[in-house]
């Protein structure tokens, strides 16, 4: 067998709910409405660049957070992602860090709620001081406007389902679909994960 007929091969057995397909960035998120990536750019403008996008597990926040660091970057907003050690450096190591920071710096946070309130309240004066910009993720309201509220809808779940498996849409029904959706609460990641398993059952 030549090389790209076993590379095809593979792409069509390989399992479509696999990570690398449904990670953050490889999948695009869905509005429900009438947003869109454009609004809630400008919404955030308005608001200094600070905002929260807030939802339950598995509801696509950080798939919305992606999809807005990529679009802010292009915009030429100089995005920095903090993950929680840079924080838990200390007072000090956050103070020269934030140095570099200015109007044109956004903050991105993915789970802000894992923060101590220390630290919230470290990142929150940092901010402030340097004028820069903060996006977060968070389950419960953290005092910062809100941008956006996940809470995926049946069609949407379905439609992420459907654009995964393409050509094989035959493999799992739309019934199948909606009964693990409300099994899992609409918790879309728990979803795809009830799906990579009967995917392997079927294909195997």
């Amino acid at each position: 067998m030549n090389t790209s007929l076993a590379a095809a091969r593979q792409g069509l057995l390989s399992n479509p709910f696999a990570t690398r397909f449904v990670r953050p960035g490889a999948l695009s998120f869905r509005f429900r409405e009438h947003a869109s990536i454009d609004s809630l750019i400008e919404w955030l403008a308005v608001n200094r660049w600070r905002g929260q996008i807030l939802g339950p597990h598995g509801s696509g926040k950080s798939t919305l957070l992606c999809a807005l660091t990529k679009e802010l970057s292009r915009r030429g907003r100089h995005v920095r992602t903090l993950e929680n050690v840079l924080v838990m450096r200390g007072l000090a190591q956050a103070w020269r860090d934030s140095l570099e920071w200015n109007e044109s710096t956004q903050i991105v946070v993915d789970g802000f709620e894992r923060f101590a309130w220390w630290q919230r309240r470290l990142l929150f004066f940092l901010v402030g001081r340097r004028n820069c910009g903060l996006l977060v993720t968070a389950h419960r309201d953290l005092g910062i406007p809100l941008v956006y509220r996940t809470s995926p809808t049946p069609r949407i779940a379905r439609e992420i389902v459907r654009q995964l498996l393409c050509q094989r849409s035959d493999c799992i029904s739309d019934a199948e679909i909606m009964d693990i959706f409300h099994k899992v609460h609409g918790n879309v990641r728990e979803l795809l994960f009830a799906l990579y398993d009967l995917y392997e059952d079927r294909v195997s």
